[in-house]
């Protein structure tokens, strides 16, 4: 689910008969940017619908909130806190960087899963790269590492727990783990308006598993400036209609 959510992202519009209907309009407040969208589509086969709050200077996308919707209509409100994501290892500190709220993960995974981040996994000098998902919960904690094929290269302890009670954590370790503190690192990715993606340097993953590589998502506030607001509706054949609003931080 989460790969598919991240493919819509990133995707082209497609070139379809019919697109969605789309307006909105947003409010700002002290703490946060609220967004009310109306989304009609004319086949009744919508799908998801998208919000990004861009920085103007730099174009990159600094938040994202991502829902799925079904039917004809769809009434939603999105909110902005004002802030971004950014990863750290303890040391290093990357960002604003892609980050996604996760929609479909079992009941047992999902408070442990409730955020996801694109990142390419380097194991050791040397190694192949894989393209993989990062998972954290929502204060940011680092729990979980799926490769595009599925392969799990990571569950922290709490997940482990969660998913199979029970289970010794050491021997997971032992047996199944193919990370290395020191050894093995994280490069996590930059959106940018166009939808390209752009790696940051690689995070080395520092510690144990058990304190969770030290790989922490933080918030930082967004500074002042311009800041686009962008709601983004999809349908089932891939046709994507985008509405954009501009703001002001003072």
């Amino acid at each position: 689910m989460a790969f598919m959510l991240l493919a819509s992202i990133c995707a082209s519009p497609a070139a379809v008969a019919y697109s969605p209907d789309l307006d909105f309009s947003y409010r700002l407040s002290d703490d946060n940017a609220e967004a009310q969208a109306v989304i009609t589509d004319q086949d009744g086969d919508l799908t998801s619908a998208t919000f990004y709050a861009i920085d103007e200077n730099s174009s990159k996308v600094i938040w994202t909130e991502y829902r799925m919707i079904e039917g004809e209509k769809a009434s939603l409100n999105f909110t902005w806190p004002l802030q971004s994501w950014w990863a750290g290892n303890g040391t290093d500190l990357v960002g604003p960087m892609l980050v996604v709220n996760t929609i479909g993960m079992p009941t047992s995974e999902a408070p442990y899963e409730a955020l996801s981040a694109p990142a390419v996994l380097k194991p050791y000098p040397g190694s192949q790269d894989r393209t993989t998902l990062a998972y954290f919960d929502q204060d940011g904690v680092f729990h979980s590492l799926v490769g595009l094929d599925g392969a799990s290269y990571y569950k922290s302890r709490e997940l482990l727990g969660a998913t199979d009670p029970g289970a010794s954590y050491g021997l997971y370790v032992k047996n199944n783990l193919s990370l290395w503190e020191g050894q093995t690192s994280l490069r996590f990715f930059s959106l940018y308006h166009n939808r390209s993606l752009s790696p940051y340097p690689p995070l080395m993953l520092e510690r144990s598993p058990i304190q969770h590589f030290t790989i922490l998502l933080e918030r930082k506030d967004a500074p002042q400036g311009r800041y686009l607001l962008e709601v983004e509706a999809e349908d089932s054949q891939g046709s994507k209609t985008r509405k954009i609003r501009e703001m002001t931080l003072r």
